[in-house]
Parts: structure tokens; sequence; C-alpha cells
């Protein structure tokens, strides 16, 4: 990402702007649906509270500001699917999962997606962690940019997806 894309992103956690949890769950309800999921809006939002506690939690979700944009244009998580849905810290060997990127198409290819990714990768790090996993259905190609690998191809919920992982 260049200087002047990293300019024209804040990424900011989602505990530090509450007044747009309900956004961020219409944005992953949606994306699920558009891909063929199930998804219910009242549990996203009821599972995104838990995205809010900040600190060294996992599951966290952080927004992508634009410069010239007030509400945020983009989002991305961090979650451990060995915590399930509750908070806490992992421990180092647990495996941590980037989900839920997201921008919004009007503000896509300007480096948004990069910024929120190398928020994540940074946030791990800082955990003590040396790899990222992702599930990823689309734009693999746009991960394998980024010196992502696909480790293997599996079913999740009757469709075929690509298992990734990032070394930090």
């Amino acid at each position: 990402m260049s200087e002047a894309s990293a300019s024209r992103c804040r990424v900011e956690p989602l505990g530090a702007h509450p007044e747009w949890l309900e956004l961020v769950a219409q944005w992953h309800h949606s994306e699920c649906l558009r891909q063929g999921l199930s998804s219910r809006y009242e549990r996203r939002l009821r599972r995104l509270r838990a995205h809010t506690i900040g600190g060294q939690s996992v599951p966290q979700t952080w927004l992508a500001f634009s410069n010239s944009q007030a509400a945020p244009v983009g989002c991305i998580s961090i979650v451990s699917y060995q915590l399930n849905t509750s908070a806490g810290v992992p421990a180092a060997d647990v495996p941590l999962w980037l989900s839920n990127l997201y921008v919004e198409p009007e503000q896509r290819r300007r480096g948004i997606a990069a910024c929120l990714i190398a928020k994540v990768e940074a946030f791990a790090q800082q955990l003590g962690h040396d790899s990222l996993w992702l599930i990823a259905k689309e734009h693999t190609e746009f991960y394998t940019r980024r010196h992502w690998q696909t480790l293997r191809k599996t079913r999740i919920a009757k469709q075929w997806v690509n298992v990734m992982r990032r070394e930090l």
C-alpha cells in the first residue's frame, strides 16, 4: 500500500464507535446472504457486541474511515473459533482467523482493505502469534498477492472455500 493510500485510511476499534454496531452487523448479514449462507441479523448484532471489549481481547472488529467520509467505509474482524463467541485473550498456540473483511463498493481499490489487513496482522503479532488464517470463497487472488497461501479446499455450508494462512 502506498503512503497516499495509507493516509486516506484511518482504522479504529468498533468498541470506540458503538454507534456503528448496527451498520457493521448489516454489512456482515448482507454479505453472508449474498454468498448464499444463512444469516440472521439479530444474531450477528448480538455476537458483534463481544467484539467491542477492546484491549487484547479476541474477537475484535475494527472500522476503516476514509478521510473524506464521516461514516466508516469498511471493517475487519479477528476471531478465534476455539474461544467460540466469548471474548478473551488467546494463547499464542490458538489459531487466529481474519474474518469479515468488507469495504463499501465505491471505496474499493483505494488501499482500504490493505489498511485493515495490516491492522489485524499487527494485532496478531502483538498477541505473540506468528500466523493468521482465513477462509475465502472469493477474492483468493487478492490474498495471494498479499502473501497468503492456500493450504486446502474444503466445503462449508455446501460451498467450496479456500483455507488460507499467512506467516507474520
